[in-house]
């Protein structure tokens, strides 16, 4: 044993203890093929037309290594991404509240309603919260297998996956994290910007700048019938995303994403999800989809 190990255990024992891609989708209009996702003072945001809404968690099991891998760039010569500090996982989180499903603007698939939930079974869902500008959003779910439906990416594949969008300013303009269910599992966060286009037809799948960690952790393998949490949290530039209640992925935004501004939302593809949305800000008076 090492010196400086053998002296750190009078230390310790006084104190006790020693202590991912995503697919292109057709953000506004699902009869087209889902673009994959590749990858600013906020302007006002313009929300999503509503299509329809019909009127604590605990870390689940531990991931095995081929199940958790992180969706990460495997392009160039990039770095590792140093694992998640220790003291990440102590960090007080923002306080939240509940959404309720008259707040949402569904601009593909359906969202019902479901005894205290949320049920989404669509091969593209996307929503946003009307008259939201939080930069704190969580999904509390559980997955129950692929959907009635498939959506094909435009590349072809099919990808199961759930996500949490913010500063969504509309379909060109937006943050994704996404937690990719199958083929391949993992965190993946992504970045669209396209100044000055706001419709499907203007921007389609361009834009997207796919963001590498600072550190990272591994993620488990979403199966059916376990419940998750996925929590995204913007600070400054910095995004840090929480699975299961623990800090999995940080990193730093480019700048143009904190060049447009606009609420948190949630998207899905080909999966069944029991869900519960949360954000920062309070529910805003008077807010509607337009």
């Amino acid at each position: 044993m090492h010196k400086a190990s053998v002296l750190l255990l009078p230390v310790c024992a006084a104190l006790v203890s020693c202590g991912g891609s995503l697919g292109r989708a057709n953000e506004a209009r699902p009869r087209h093929p889902v673009e994959p996702l590749r990858g600013p003072a906020p302007a006002a945001p313009v929300l999503e037309r509503t299509a329809s809404v019909s009127a604590p968690l605990s870390f689940v099991g531990r991931p095995s290594p081929q199940a958790a891998a992180l969706a990460l760039p495997t392009s160039g010569a990039a770095a590792v991404p140093s694992p998640v500090p220790a003291h990440h996982h102590a960090s007080a989180p923002t306080a939240i509240r509940p959404v309720a499903a008259s707040e949402l603007c569904v601009s593909s698939g359906h969202v019902n309603p479901v005894a205290s939930h949320l049920h989404v079974d669509s091969g593209a869902m996307r929503a946003v919260i009307a008259g939201d500008m939080s930069d704190t959003a969580e999904v509390d779910f559980v997955y129950g297998g692929p959907s009635r439906e498939t959506t094909p990416l435009a590349s072809g594949e099919l990808r199961r996956q759930i996500g949490l969008k913010l500063r969504a300013k509309d379909t060109c303009n937006v943050v994704y994290v996404m937690w990719h269910v199958e083929p391949t599992p993992g965190i993946a966060v992504l970045v669209k910007s396209n100044p000055g286009a706001s419709t499907h037809q203007q921007c389609a799948d361009r834009g997207y700048v796919s963001i590498p960690p600072t550190a990272a952790a591994a993620v488990p393998h979403i199966v059916p019938n376990e419940r998750h949490a996925l929590r995204a949290e913007i600070h400054g530039d910095v995004l840090r995303v929480l699975v299961d209640r623990t800090v999995a992925w940080t990193g730093t935004l480019p700048p143009e994403a904190l060049t447009f501004g606009g609420p948190a939302g949630i998207r899905t593809d080909n999966g069944v999800f029991d869900l519960d949305l949360s954000v920062a800000r309070a529910r805003a008076a008077g807010a509607s989809c337009r």
